[in-house]
């Protein structure tokens, strides 16, 4: 049989790669750009937020929980805790809508995204706060995202995008679309 530790392995990446999704639209776009608006929620949803930590999947043995080892290395003032409780759900759902849900040709709109699903790999875990340095904030404000490449299952998963035009994902990162 195949080794456990050969069976699976995961790539960690940015999400934007300073695409225009985001940007608000303008006149001379049509309005192309910034389609991230329509992944918003709307007030009445913005206001009652998940729990911080019910966002995505618990880290796996031995991987280093980024969030958490920021929050210990620096105590943070109470307006800059509070927007990040506004903006951590909204940034987590675009990240999601942008990597599962935002298509180019009816395949991600994400490159490396597309790279990673015509692979084989499906979209395992968003990080929070996981490249807070210059280039990890202005690439995906400081979000990454973990790709899991099952051996069993990589067959299958790129089928599904290739033909179907499928994104595979772990149930939690597909509640962040909720």
């Amino acid at each position: 049989g195949v080794p456990a530790a050969a069976a699976a392995a995961t790539a960690l990446s940015w999400l934007l790669e300073d695409d225009r999704w985001l940007r608000p639209p303008s006149a001379s776009s049509g309005g192309s750009s910034g389609a991230a608006a329509a992944a918003v929620p709307h007030e009445d949803q913005a206001s009652a937020p998940a729990a911080l930590g019910e966002d995505r999947v618990a880290a796996p043995p031995g991987v280093v929980d980024c969030e958490q080892e920021q929050q210990q290395q620096q105590q943070e003032p109470g307006d800059v805790m509070e927007a990040e409780w506004v903006l951590r759900p909204l940034l987590l759902r675009l990240a999601a809508r942008y990597l599962l849900a935002e298509k180019r040709r009816r395949f991600a709109l994400c490159p490396v995204a597309h790279f990673h699903l015509r692979n084989g790999a499906s979209c395992w875990r968003l990080n929070w706060r996981s490249d807070m340095g210059p280039l990890g904030l202005q690439r995906s404000f400081g979000i990454m995202v973990n790709y899991d490449y099952q051996l069993g299952a990589v067959y299958d998963n790129n089928r599904k995008y290739l033909l179907q035009h499928e994104v595979q994902a772990h149930p939690r990162v597909l509640e962040l679309l909720q």
